[in-house]
């Protein structure tokens, strides 16, 4: 046998023997480590649990403020007129809206119609 191919059977052994060492030793604890990271980062969080469930707990609260409980015409007219008030728009129709039932759902379509400078209107949304 000569020196290059007993090199060549010292690499191949060699890397076969670092894969192997890789397959069951260092992938495993790779893998370990991971989940053990995931694990503190839930406990970390757990541990925040009050203080998230107090911030969550005020979002609900402001959110039930600002809600409309019920629906009504003049609900959605007092929104509409303030909406256009603030952006300079006309409210140049609100026709009485169309009720229909879909399954168990009761939906109402509102058809409004709103008149002001088109760039106006393509700003609110941006």
């Amino acid at each position: 046998m000569t020196n290059k191919k007993k090199n060549l059977y010292l690499w191949i052994g060699t890397i076969l023997i670092l894969f192997v060492v890789y397959q069951f030793s260092i992938k495993k604890t790779l893998n370990l480590r991971h989940a053990n990271q995931l694990h503190q980062e839930a406990v970390a969080r757990a541990m925040n649990i009050d203080a998230d469930i107090e911030k969550y707990k005020t979002q609900l609260a402001s959110f039930n403020a600002n809600a409309v409980t019920s629906y009504s015409q003049d609900n959605l007219l007092e929104l509409l007129s303030t909406f256009c008030l603030e952006h300079n728009l006309l409210i140049k129709g609100f026709p009485e809206p169309n009720q229909y039932e879909e399954s168990t759902y009761d939906i109402i379509v509102n058809q409004i119609e709103v008149e002001g400078r088109f760039f106006k209107l393509q700003n609110v949304y941006l």
